[in-house]
């Protein structure tokens, strides 16, 4: 997998440094393109099921936003990664889509929990803060305000968006209901889920000696989840998502699928 230099794309980005530009050349997002929200717990293939879809033609060329370093399960697909060391990168990218100078169709966040930390931790740093010192109340706030921004705006890229998260779960002290979500703290993990098309939480399912993925796209009482395309049941077995794009462009486009 190439390492994706986003230098040539970022110069008029690093100028940019207001916020309220930033905000007046947000475009409407588009309707042709999906954007999906994967959480789960680590090791039940996130980033494998994001990266499957590789497979549709007309989602590529793929860049993954690697904040992980956990791409060994997908070294084989055809994707240009960019190793983030600051946020920043997001702006880079975003502005490179407002410009008509992104070349991809697809770009993969991975992951949105660590996306997050990295925040807090510049913010935190920008303050004056050690490296080790706890953040305190208003680097939250900074980093809540920063992060809509960024990922209302990537998720409004002309391009298939999929964001991934560690899955936090709750439980209720009075009802013991056990409750999961994508692990970013306060409001963000509650509110996030509304930029997307489509937020579904991943578990591996095992029956017998028989193992696989499910993606719940239907919300419950433990799970937070939505489908906002109509399409799919409560459950995808096994999902792709090169199947999943195909099936919601060809919802739009009936003509073409036939």
């Amino acid at each position: 997998m190439p390492e994706e230099s986003l230098v040539d794309v970022s110069a008029e980005a690093e100028a940019v440094q207001d916020q309220s530009i930033l905000e007046t050349h947000l475009p409407k997002v588009d309707a042709r393109f999906l954007s999906v929200l994967i959480t789960g717990q680590p090791g039940v293939g996130k980033t494998v099921l994001a990266c499957s879809i590789c497979e549709f033609p007309e989602a590529l060329p793929v860049l993954v936003l690697d904040c992980d370093g956990g791409l060994m399960s997908v070294r084989d697909k055809p994707l240009a990664v960019h190793t983030m060391t600051q946020t920043s990168a997001l702006d880079k990218v975003i502005w490179a889509y407002k410009k008509g100078k992104a070349p991809w169709g697809t770009v993969i966040l991975d992951s949105l929990t660590a996306y997050y930390l990295m925040l807090l931790e510049e913010i935190g740093r920008k303050r004056g803060g050690q490296r080790d010192e706890p953040n305190q109340l208003q680097d939250y706030q900074r980093a809540l305000i920063i992060a809509r921004r960024q990922i209302r705006q990537l998720v409004a890229c002309p391009c298939h968006v999929m964001v991934l998260a560690l899955e936090y779960t709750q439980q209720d002290d009075l009802t013991s209901t056990i409750r999961t979500g994508p692990a970013v703290p306060g409001k963000f993990a509650y509110e996030v889920a509304k930029y997307f098309d489509v937020h579904g939480n991943l578990v591996v399912s095992m029956k017998g000696k028989d193992r696989s993925r499910v993606l719940t796209v239907q919300p419950s009482r433990r799970f937070q989840a939505k489908d906002r395309t109509g399409l799919f049941e409560d459950e995808i077995v096994s999902p792709n998502m090169s199947h999943i794009v195909a099936e919601y462009i060809g919802k739009l486009n009936p003509q073409k699928e036939k």
